[in-house]
């Protein structure tokens, strides 16, 4: 018996050399670049996209499967100028080749090095992320609508990042370029079943942006239970939020129900690192220098409600609960307390030309008709359907007048 043993234990050890030795060797004598075409050649008909990856393509088996591939890109169609929609220096996957067959993804490693994204619109509207072969018709026995049936049944990614990223924003309409740089991306305890620990960090304008928190669970059928926010986002070395709750129905029709706090920053800072103008023209350069929000915030695709709504505007602190139902064509309800405000802060300066008005949208125009010229302004135009609200403020100071304003109500306006 202690023969047997002794010689099962040499043929299995035996079995088990050889079964390591042959994935070590098998990758040396198998030319995975012959299989190259076949890729470019799937991913260009799935994507209606030229698509082309670099002759450094390498393939292990053992200790754990994996694949690297060097200088993939994706292209866009003629019509943009930009030659590629995407363009990524190395990929390196590592995974275990045996829960596969029973569709279970195990991966060691996931790692995008150096990728860059170009988004455009081009001067005729169209943009370059939209484009791609016809979809086919959604088949019998499919998933149902607001549900993603996934491929396999459990996934586990020890490592996700995206290493030196980069992204380039182009609208030719506005003639508007703005880039990102130096994005960092990192996920943690990737599974089906539990919240994913997101680490980001990147530059835009060469400004700090970063974000950190838990999204998730996703569930085994996307869609089909909420998914669950905590994110904690700093950006322009000026704004800090933090944003908790959940979102509901992503596929179908997105809902969400959100707590935001937004911590004290000055619009005036935010928008010139944006590179963009104030909205309004005011005669204390001072105003819009300080701001901050917290409320609730719950919204779809076609409404929106704020409630318990703190707002923090210069010296001013109000209360506000406020309702948009049809974005397309707004009916708008708000409740707002403020403690006090000065008007004229935000007035234009005296003697300007500007004017900061509020208009409703332009109605069409019949052919051949002339638009009247108007003095220099500020319009902010909204196509709102009716307005109906209250305001009270403690002490207003409009036209160097001190008013008390109890609560008074506003509209309905049509």
């Amino acid at each position: 018996m202690k023969q047997i043993l002794k010689w099962s234990a040499i043929v299995g050890a035996g079995l088990v050399a050889l079964v390591i030795l042959a994935l070590l060797l098998i990758p040396m004598f198998v030319d995975v670049a012959k299989f190259k075409p076949l890729v470019e050649a799937q991913v260009s008909k799935a994507t209606g996209r030229p698509f082309a990856v670099g002759n450094d393509v390498k393939l292990s088996l053992f200790p754990w499967a994996g694949l690297t591939f060097s200088d993939l890109r994706l292209g866009n169609p003629p019509e943009f100028a930009e030659k590629d929609f995407v363009a990524v220096k190395s990929l390196d996957v590592q995974f275990k080749l045996v829960p596969l067959i029973f569709r279970d993804i195990q991966v060691r490693r996931f790692i995008l090095n150096e990728p860059r994204i170009v988004l455009l619109k081009n001067d005729q509207g169209r943009v370059n992320w939209e484009i791609g072969p016809p979809k086919a018709a959604a088949q019998p026995g499919t998933a149902a609508p607001g549900r993603l049936e996934l491929p396999f049944k459990d996934l586990a990614v020890g490592e996700f990042a995206v290493t030196r990223g980069s992204a380039v924003w182009i609208d030719q309409t506005r003639k508007v370029r703005q880039q990102a740089t130096e994005i960092e991306l990192r996920l943690k305890d990737v599974t089906l079943d539990q919240p994913v620990k997101i680490f980001f960090t990147g530059r835009l304008e060469n400004r700090l942006l970063s974000l950190t928190g838990t999204v998730g669970p996703l569930g085994k059928q996307i869609g089909q239970d909420p998914i669950g926010l905590n994110i904690s986002l700093a950006a322009l070395e000026e704004l800090k939020m933090k944003v908790t709750g959940q979102v509901e129905n992503p596929l179908a029709n997105p809902q969400v129900d959100l707590a935001i706090d937004v911590t004290e920053f000055s619009p005036r800072r935010l928008l010139a690192a944006l590179n963009q103008p104030l909205p309004i023209t005011t005669a204390d350069t001072k105003a819009l220098s300080r701001m901050a929000f917290s409320g609730r915030v719950k919204a779809d695709q076609n409404n929106l409600a704020i409630s318990d709504g703190k707002l923090k505007l210069d010296d001013s602190v109000s209360r506000l609960t406020l309702n948009i139902v049809n974005f397309k064509h707004p009916d708008l309800t708000v409740d707002l307390a403020l403690d006090q405000i000065d008007a004229d802060r935000y007035l234009p300066p005296p003697n300007s030309p500007v004017k900061n008005e509020i208009r409703p949208a332009a109605k069409p125009k019949a052919e051949g008709a002339k638009t009247a010229s108007s003095p220099a302004s500020n319009p902010v135009r909204w196509p709102l359907a009716s307005v109906d609200g209250r305001l009270q403020a403690g002490k207003m100071i409009i036209n160097q007048k001190k008013i008390e304003l109890a609560r008074t109500e506003i509209g309905p306006v049509i």
